[in-house]
């Protein structure tokens, strides 16, 4: 996919030439941090992404027996999603405080029950 959730894991394929054997060693990183790397076929690697965020243009590096390739710009997180705003209509009433809730997905890492 080209886009990731910001909260949960996700298994990304990486295509292309020459990412060997079987035994060959092979790290991945998403967006600076370490990601899980399995190797499919000699054209074919899986990443899984498991580091939470927000944002696009994120990279992906792959290194193989010492060599590194990162594909620039490859990924972006789930666009945020609001759902509920409560109170739907607040009063602007002076001196006092309120508390609005906003429900939705892909708020990113930290933010609130769910995501």
């Amino acid at each position: 996919p080209a886009n990731v959730p910001a909260v949960a894991a996700s298994t990304v394929t990486i295509t292309g030439l020459s990412f060997g054997f079987d035994s060959a060693p092979y790290e991945a990183s998403f967006n600076g941090a370490d990601a899980a790397a399995q190797w499919v076929s000699d054209s074919s690697i899986k990443v899984v992404v498991s580091t939470p965020g927000t944002g696009v243009g994120k990279s992906i590096s792959l290194t193989l027996s010492g060599d590194e390739t990162e594909l620039v710009a490859a990924m972006s997180y789930d666009a945020p999603r609001v759902s509920t705003v409560v109170p739907r209509n607040p009063r602007n009433v002076s001196g006092t405080s309120m508390s609005i809730t906003v429900s939705g997905a892909n708020f990113g890492p930290g933010v609130g029950a769910g995501g």
